[in-house]
């Protein structure tokens, strides 16, 4: 039925009726799926994708994002295959790479773990093997969606031979990304901004080791800004490094493809081209957008499809993790245990505000510091290094949603 490959078969029983159908099977999706699959319910998720997309996208998972890899059952396979070692986060000045401030590791805290997104998805498509009642179906585009007063009905396409399908499911939801094939269906817009520069995600296999890089780094310069950071390592057990980097807005994707040699060596004067091997690069500009709602009748958006934000405050991907866990949670609470309709407005009004009150103006806090012009003193205005340095009383504002505070919230029998 499905592999960790990213192929599947695309038959099924096409006229069964689902609790959840979720759309998009990225680690967002899978992770949605893994979990209502894990408390019973029947459950199923598609994607147009024929497999599994490999761009160089999110790879850092903070510590407080565990329990809910311990949840998946997943935690142990992720340690396993991190290579974040050594420093946890550095800050260096651009123009000389000198350190300005290092987290170093914490005696018995655990460190971030680095695992590309495509990795941590393949691992969530394992776990739901282990499910019956969970289904994955890759290559199958949603061309319709007719939502009633009890269920849903998605009209289903295969990609390659665009045949159609329909399901029923009692709820839908969207975690289809960026260009979010649900969310238009539901006729939400996103709302926010477009920060002024475009960013490159670049993969390099490069020595930065021996330079004295380790675990993430960010290059702090008001023009030439970035983040170095270990990510994985390729069959021939070469250490495979992020490099992210800015440019102007108005820069083509040409350009910056074209650029990106002498910006490299901005970065790091030895990072010529011959000395590294480039394996994927992807431009992209970098918003500040939420939807003003992510529930719209019987469908919910969650992840990217519902919110978007610049990479340096390491967590919009475990924004998408927390939707998806504690939405998974509230339509268990409301299928199996006779929570009302209400529930998943209040998960809703919740999740918003996790996201416009705490990690937007959060991001564009950790965004403005790389470009602050005073790198000696960042310490004093970066909103990271302030609530480390607080010690204990500096916690950062969480955006994991506490369901049991929820007003309508109903567990099941203990």
């Amino acid at each position: 039925m499905k592999s960790a490959n990213g192929t599947c078969r695309t038959g099924g029983d096409t006229t069964k009726r689902y609790d959840v159908c979720i759309v998009g099977a990225g680690p967002v999706g899978t992770y949605l799926t893994v979990m209502l699959a894990h408390a019973g319910l029947n459950v199923i998720a598609v994607d147009s994708l024929v497999k599994l997309a490999d761009e160089p996208r999110a790879f850092t998972h903070m510590p407080f994002m565990f329990k809910e890899f311990e949840k998946a059952g997943i935690l142990e396979q992720m340690r396993e295959l991190s290579k974040f070692r050594g420093d946890a986060i550095s800050y260096r000045r651009t123009k000389d790479q000198q350190v300005i401030e290092r987290l170093a590791p914490i005696p018995n805290r655990p460190l971030p773990l680095a695992v590309p997104q495509r990795n941590l998805t393949e691992l969530l498509i394992d776990k739901l093997n282990e499910f019956p009642n969970g289904e994955l179906r890759f290559g199958h585009r949603v061309v319709n969606v007719e939502q009633k007063s009890d269920d849903i009905s998605v009209t289903l396409e295969v990609v390659q031979t665009n045949e159609t399908s329909t399901l029923q499911c009692k709820y839908l939801v969207g975690a289809d990304g960026a260009k979010s094939t649900i969310r238009k269906f539901m006729g939400i817009r996103y709302e926010g901004t477009t920060l002024p520069f475009k960013l490159i995600a670049a993969d390099v296999v490069f020595p930065f080791e021996k330079y004295g890089f380790n675990g993430a780094n960010f290059m702090l310069d008001p023009e030439n800004f970035g983040m170095i950071a270990l990510t994985s390592e390729n069959e021939r057990k070469e250490t495979i490094w992020r490099v992210s980097i800015g440019f102007p807005i108005e820069s083509s994707d040409d350009e910056i493809v074209k650029a990106l040699p002498d910006k490299f060596q901005r970065l790091l004067e030895d990072l010529k081209p011959g000395q590294y091997t480039l394996l994927k690069a992807q431009p992209y500009e970098a918003h500040q957008f939420c939807t003003p709602t992510m529930k719209k009748g019987r469908t919910m958006l969650i992840g990217d499809s519902a919110h978007l934000c610049n990479p340096y405050s390491g967590q919009l991907l475990a924004c998408g993790i927390f939707d998806a866990s504690s939405l998974s949670q509230c339509l268990v609470s409301v299928i199996q245990h006779g929570a009302p309709e209400s529930l998943l407005d209040e998960w809703n009004e919740d999740r918003v505000s996790k996201f416009k009150d705490v990690l937007d103006p959060f991001s564009k806090e950790c965004f403005a510091a790389t470009r602050d012009p005073d790198a000696d003193t960042i310490a004093e205005r970066h909103p990271f290094l302030k609530a480390m340095k607080a010690g204990p009383k500096g916690q950062l504002p969480t955006i994991h949603t506490d369901v049991t505070k929820l007003k309508s919230w109903r567990s099941g029998p203990n």
